[in-house]
């Protein structure tokens, strides 16, 4: 019987253990006072320093002197060789630009207007860099965006609910009544 239950619980934590590895959401907001760049970054989940292949999806606005939406892809990402590693680490619930690769992250909109993440600064350029430009000037390392507070991950709360039923159902047969 309870290797049944340690059978059925082993197979819920694998399925659900995939359905708690999605993608994550980073929020953005860098800004310079003239100019801001925000909006949402979205990854595949991994952790550490990402690559190209880890950025899902982005929607980014430039508002003040340089105005335009970033979204993609289908642009790729771009990440600068020769290790053509971004730059950018995925760590805890921040994405943050580390300055410890000397690479840029390039992120391109259809029309190949570009907000790029480098070392000294956040380059944000109409016509990828031939049109007007602005560079918000930050230090490396600085977060890039900001996740919202991770939920409790799907396995644990399932794998406590689990324990709890299989010690209510002890606790149940260990109270038998006397028998007269």
């Amino acid at each position: 019987m309870y290797a049944n239950i340690a059978r059925l619980l082993a197979v819920a934590l694998m399925c659900a253990w995939n359905v708690a590895s999605a993608n994550v959401i980073y929020n953005v907001n860098i800004t310079d006072g003239v100019e801001t760049v925000a909006g949402t970054i979205t990854t595949n989940g991994a952790s550490g320093l990402l690559t190209a292949a880890d950025f899902v999806s982005w929607s980014l606005t430039a508002s003040g002197p340089i105005s335009f939406v970033d979204s993609g892809p289908p642009q790729p990402v771009f990440c600068e060789p020769p290790t053509f590693a971004c730059g950018i680490s995925a760590i805890g619930n921040q994405l943050v630009y580390n300055g410890a690769n000397p690479a840029a992250t390039f992120l391109y909109d259809g029309a190949v207007d570009e907000i790029a993440f480098a070392s000294f600064d956040v380059f944000v350029a109409v016509d990828g860099g031939g049109g007007p430009y602005h560079i918000i000037f930050v230090t490396a390392p600085y977060v890039v965006g900001q996740a919202s507070a991770p939920e409790a991950p799907t396995p644990t709360l399932l794998g406590i609910g689990m324990v709890c039923l299989i010690l209510a159902g002890k606790r149940a047969r260990g109270r038998q009544p006397a028998v007269a």
